[in-house]
């Protein structure tokens, strides 16, 4: 992995997460460009979950946002049928 990857989060449960490289970066955005992406956790405190929900929901109206956890939220694309 590149230099600039600094890990800001330890998963709690690694032997699940199926052979996945974790990656933990202060701003993903340029490792993120050209790339194809399906699915992204977030993982603010729980304290914190609430209030960034609230905002990427407010922001980013064409993909979904799930809390799937006290710690977790998941980003996919919506679904149109």
């Amino acid at each position: 992995m590149e230099n600039n990857v600094s890990v800001i989060f330890d998963h709690e449960k690694k032997d699940r997460l199926w052979n996945m490289e974790l990656i933990c970066v202060e701003n993903p955005f340029e490792i993120l460009k050209g790339k194809t992406i399906y699915k992204i956790n977030v993982r603010p405190t729980k304290d914190q979950l609430d209030y960034h929900y609230d905002i990427m929901k407010e922001k980013f109206p064409e993909v979904e946002i799930y809390k799937s956890g006290s710690t977790r939220m998941e980003i996919t694309a919506k679904k149109y049928f």
